[in-house]
């Protein structure tokens, strides 16, 4: 499984290698403003590209911690509702960066002590659309896009919305796997009814906190 789980990590790498360079193409401002404050990542250079997707998530984490530490005791939750990473986002994000729709928000996500959110489409390249769907409302994400719910500090989403199975098992078995790699807790979706009903369990100041999600 762990083996599984880093050829989804450099599969994300690679995917959002493909972006950044989608970005540098057209020339995009924003996208050189992003090269000095997200790691580079380069096909073809995933031995390097881990190390330094986690140094820069490292740095932001304890950015974030020492925020947290100069406030008082209080366990803070920010809760927001749905997340969608498809169709005209996925335009922006592949002409210009996977961190585009949340630049506005990190500074506000970051200073809760969890933060949860519902993931509103599948992220994957695989899976058919579901029968009888009409195709303007089956949704299904580059699995580089969430990338930008690291990079604005969600740490659990649920996956228990009416779009999950847009794509099948297939693209929802990704979705799961990117987000543990990416180290997101998910709930309220699974291969069975019981890995659905399963809580996602985070701990913060010594409290443990149960998420489930239903739909």
């Amino acid at each position: 499984m762990k083996h599984y789980l880093w050829a989804v990590l450099v599969l994300l790498l690679t995917t959002a290698a493909v972006y950044g360079q989608t970005a540098k193409t057209a020339g995009a401002a924003q996208a050189r403003q992003t090269a000095q404050t997200v790691p580079a990542v380069q096909i073809g250079q995933t031995t390097q590209a881990v190390p330094a997707v986690q140094a820069g998530l490292a740095g932001q984490s304890a950015q974030s911690s020492q925020g947290r530490q100069n406030r008082d005791d209080r366990l803070t939750l920010a809760v927001v509702g749905d997340i969608m990473l498809s169709r005209t986002v996925d335009q922006v994000i592949q002409g210009e960066s996977w961190h585009v729709p949340f630049r506005p928000i990190p500074e506000r996500i970051k200073t809760a002590d969890l933060a949860f959110a519902n993931l509103e489409c599948p992220a994957s390249f695989r899976g058919k659309p579901y029968p009888g769907k009409p195709a303007d409302v089956t949704f299904r994400a580059n699995p580089a896009a969430l990338f930008g719910l690291k990079y604005a500090g969600f740490d659990v989403v649920s996956l228990a919305n009416n779009h999950m199975n847009d794509y099948g098992p297939l693209a929802l078995q990704d979705t799961i796997a990117s987000l543990t790699a990416l180290d997101i807790a998910a709930c309220g979706a699974g291969s069975s009814n019981r890995e659905a009903r399963r809580p996602a369990i985070l701990e913060r100041k010594g409290i443990r906190l149960a998420f489930l999600a239903y739909a």
